[in-house]
């Protein structure tokens, strides 16, 4: 546990899922985005491994500037894991709702 969450790798919430479900998690892995999307991945290209990522509670803070330039760059996410939060195409497993994000 850090500062109330548990810290954990993206092997550790793809393991075993219900685990995690609507716990505070910080996460490190490198950072996706487009247009319409966002979401953390391990340190190779596998769309499976995706965990995707909402910004809603940070909008302020984060905008399509910051976010792009934080593309494919590593960083740690911190916020509240959905295991039934798949993306609009059921891409990912799971949604992170973040309420941090920093560098590793």
């Amino acid at each position: 546990m850090e500062d109330g969450f548990l810290v954990c790798s993206m092997a550790d919430i793809l393991q075993n899922p219900a685990g995690f479900d609507q716990k505070k998690v910080k996460v490190p892995g490198v950072f996706v985005y487009n247009a319409d999307n966002a979401a953390i991945r391990r340190n190779w290209p596998n769309s499976s491994d995706q965990i995707g990522l909402d910004f809603s509670a940070l909008v302020g803070e984060l905008g399509p500037d910051v976010l792009g330039a934080l593309k494919e760059e590593k960083i740690v996410i911190s916020g509240i894991y959905y295991i039934d939060r798949k993306g609009p195409q059921n891409q990912y497993q799971g949604t992170i709702k973040c309420l941090g994000i920093g560098g590793y």
